[in-house]
């Protein structure tokens, strides 16, 4: 009897075994996984704002506390009355009680905090309304902070408050949802062609780029017909008395040769509401096709096919050209057409028909550091983590993927209280990983050196100043001014990230030198002579470099660059090029010469996998990655990574403390951080450039394209002492008027730029051609209103006649910020 139930329980053993292995042989080919991702799914509640019933500003939590005054992702606009509406949709937590707090922007002080009461059920949302008790000043942004309690722990979430006078939110929400849902809706799209200034002599067939120049067809997605697969929740990325800019991100489905395809949509809308009539200012948006690896076009005989994607695809390749590593919408895949094998190596998102809004979060990044002729892959993921172990945490995740066993193995995980939108801009300055045990990342001014072997994270390198240090564009090697001064620093240093070895270079007796970057892998540097630097009248520097020199890794010359009779005065560096200004001496002073390039002669191809592009009926332009040889076989075995992470996790890491020797200022712009600048000038011109904002470390609006009065006038009382002297060097104004002032060197800048200064309570000290010194106090349409010097008094000067005067007279403009409390005193 026994050996009978034995026999049984063998002949059932070998049947679900024949099962499981004739089902693993079906998974082997296309359509199927060879093996699936154990990332676990979401848990974390999802926040948001109510506005007149619409929601918006979609917030995901946070298992760390984060530093608040980086996070901008949203913003809240209140009226005097205070009021906000907050909603949460809990999932499967059990939400025991909903806070807020909020700080002041410049120094993290609590403003006040306390609990949410009186949540009722709002379809698949808890909504309640408070008003903030305590007063904050208008137009100043403050930090907010919700945390949600539920059974697991604390959970944070984070946006801005700022108090406006009628901000009309609710209309500019409103029209988002309109357009976004009409240009899918062939019936009314007509009505949108009023928003639009279409130029026909613009030809433009790419969803990757559409704006107010395109056509309506453009922009009411032409022959793609797509329907809204997931709705949009829009962001109010800022507002001000005139203008309210906002982001839509959402999803869309269409159908295509093999299928259902699925597209990630961005929007970013800037709207004004004048005459009882809303005006779209800007609009841009970008689809992205989501990279299906089941599809049968997913290869062809180029080699992959993307299908709608930007042509900025970031990619790597082995060097025999046969695997590809790529990026498309937020997931790290591998072709090898010498396998046959299509791998999706990594991703956060899952659109396998999820109705899961929390796959939308776009706050994170894949950075490819090598592939090698296995098909292994070292990577990075950096910025918010949205499932898996580290979900709820901001950092970086060290990886390496063995294409062997389809294996993803973390290699380290550095935690930070950065937001996505700053640390994606510290990785681009440097993140390496070595081919040994160790990798390099720059975090908030710090180089770090992470031992991959000891889990540990120590400094290499404090209070970099952004204009002092370089990397290659490999991330291998780096640069740096060891005195961390752009004009005044006499030694540098280079070090190979690989070996850990350091090279010095010291300038002569007078002279100085700067890090101007890396031709690819060879070091740019310039010399300049002590005494030919010359100083501005408000203190900004020329640094006339009289020699370039740019050396390999080894620090051989490879080229000597000597203009006879000219200077360097600034270098713009491109892949494998570098773009040079020249000036020349006229008497104490340079004058612009014509400009010359620097080509690499020695740039290797780094690899013969090229991105390519071709014309759709359907779909526009489509994206692909063409490869060198014929694609034999287009029906590759498709699989999908398993991941195994690090048996420990280290503790949250914080930043090292800036010294405070020099100040950032954040441009944002389209929706995003675009730059982090030393340069207050550059960072104006930059946001002006691109209809966007300037704000310094303190949360200080520095500038607002379209936000001026139009007119004002500032009282003699209510501008400081110094800048009444007829002083107008930037270092002696800041001596005089202490620390409660930051005196802003905006020279370079146009007067119509730096008018909005004196639109926020701010005179401005300028030159005119011939000399003379005078303070803008005020202006109108037609005049600016100037300060006189012996009489006190202000007198008008003709905006042609001031624009003209001070451009003749260099546009040097000096102006400033006063610290004011933000929060009620005793």
């Amino acid at each position: 009897m026994r050996s009978r139930i034995l026999r049984f329980i063998l002949l059932a053993a070998l049947f679900i075994g024949g099962v499981a292995f004739f089902s693993n042989l079906s998974l082997m080919g296309r359509g199927q996984s060879v093996s699936a991702s154990d990332l676990a799914d979401p848990t974390l509640p999802v926040v948001c704002i109510d506005i007149d019933g619409n929601k918006v500003n979609r917030m995901y939590g946070y298992t760390s506390e984060m530093d608040a005054r980086g996070m901008r992702e949203t913003i809240i606009p209140v009226t005097t009355s205070r009021s906000i509406s907050v909603s949460y949709k809990s999932y499967s937590n059990t939400v025991r009680s909903v806070s807020y707090e909020v700080t002041t922007p410049d120094t993290g002080q609590v403003v006040e905090n306390a609990k949410i009461g009186n949540f009722r059920e709002d379809g698949d949302y808890m909504t309640a309304s408070f008003s903030l008790s305590e007063p904050i000043l208008m137009n100043r942004e403050y930090p907010i902070r919700f945390t949600v309690m539920t059974d697991g722990g604390e959970v944070y979430y984070y946006s801005r408050v700022i108090q406006r006078s009628d901000p009309i939110t609710d209309l500019y929400v409103r029209f988002v949802y309109d357009f976004y849902e009409g240009c899918t809706n062939p019936e009314g799209a007509a009505d949108l062609n009023t928003y639009l200034e279409t130029d026909d002599t613009i030809t433009n067939n790419s969803f990757t780029n559409v704006n107010l120049k395109s056509s309506l067809r453009q922009v009411t997605w032409g022959s793609l017909k797509p329907q809204i697969y997931r709705k949009a929740i829009p962001a109010i990325r800022d507002i001000n008395a005139e203008t309210c800019s906002l982001t839509a991100d959402y999803l869309i489905s269409a159908d295509g040769d093999s299928g259902q395809e699925i597209y990630r949509v961005r929007e970013f809308y800037r709207l004004r509401y004048y005459n009882s009539r809303m005006m779209l200012l800007n609009f841009n948006r970008s689809a992205q096709q989501v990279f299906n690896g089941m599809s049968n076009t997913a290869i062809t005989t180029s080699g992959v096919n993307l299908g709608i994607a930007d042509t900025s695809v970031q990619y790597v390749s082995n060097a025999a050209s046969d695997t590809v590593a790529f990026v498309q919408d937020g997931a790290l895949w591998e072709y090898s057409s010498a396998s046959d094998k299509l791998a999706k190596v990594f991703s956060f998102r899952d659109t396998g028909g999820t109705t899961d809004e929390r796959d939308d979060n776009l706050d994170y990044g894949i950075r490819i550091i090598r592939v090698s002729e296995g098909g292994g892959i070292d990577f990075a993921v950096y910025g918010y983590m949205s499932r898996g172990r580290h979900e709820g945490k901001c950092g970086v995740s060290i990886c390496h993927y063995n294409a062997e066993s389809s294996t993803v193995t973390e290699r380290a995980f550095v935690p930070c209280s950065r937001s996505y939108e700053l640390l994606e801009k510290d990785m681009d300055r440097l993140c390496y990983i070595g081919n040994g045990s160790q990798a390099y990342l720059y975090l908030d001014r710090t180089v770090y050196y992470v031992d991959l072997s000891a889990q540990t994270v120590d400094p290499v390198l404090s209070n970099v100043h952004p204009d002092c240090f370089a990397a290659s564009t490999s991330r291998e090697r780096i640069a740096w001014m060891n005195e961390m001064k752009p004009f005044a620093s006499a030694n540098i240093t280079v070090m190979d990230l690989e070996t850990g070895t350091r090279r010095a270079i010291h300038a002569e007796n007078e002279q100085y030198l700067k890090v101007i970057g890396f031709l690819n892998e060879d070091l740019v540097y310039g010399i300049a002579d002590s005494a030919d630097l010359v100083s501005g009248v408000s203190g900004s520097v020329t640094f006339p470099m009289k020699e370039l020199r740019i050396e390999d890794s080894a620090g051989s010359l490879v080229k000597d660059y000597k203009p006879s009779g000219l200077y360097v005065s600034d270098v713009v560096m491109e892949p494998g090029l570098a773009r040079l200004t020249r000036v020349k001496k006229s008497g104490k002073t340079y004058v612009e010469a014509e400009g010359d390039n620097i080509i690499n002669n020695r740039q290797e191809t780094a690899s013969d996998i090229t991105v390519s592009m071709a014309a759709s009926t359907r779909q526009g332009v489509q994206v692909g990655l063409r490869f060198p040889r014929t694609v034999s076989s287009l029906n590759p075995t498709v699989s999908e990574s398993r991941i195994r992470y690090l048996a420990t996790e280290q503790g949250v890491f914080v930043p090292q403390e800036n010294d405070g020797t020099f100040q950032l200022y954040y441009v944002y712009a389209l929706g995003r951080l675009q730059a982090v600048l030393t340069d207050p000038a550059r960072a104006v011109r930059l946001a002006d450039e691109n209809v966007g904002i300037v704000i310094d470390e303190q949360g200080h609006y520095i500038y607002e394209r379209g936000n001026k009065q139009f007119k004002t006038e500032l009282a003699n009382s209510d501008i400081p002492p110094a800048f009444l002297t007829g002083e107008i060097d930037a270092e002696a104004l800041q001596a005089a008027c202490g620390s409660g002032v930051k005196v802003l060197d905006l020279s370079g800048c146009t007067l119509d730029q730096v008018l909005y200064e004196v639109s926020e309570g701010r005179a401005v000290v300028t030159r005119l051609g011939d000399g003379s010194v005078r303070v803008i106090v005020g202006y109108d349409r037609y005049n600016t209103l100037q300060y006189d010097f012996d009489t006190t008094e202000h007198f008008y000067m003709g905006i042609n006649d001031s624009t003209n005067a001070m451009l003749e007279g260099g546009n040097v403009f000096v102006s400033y910020i006063e610290s004011r409390p933000t929060v009620k005193e005793g």
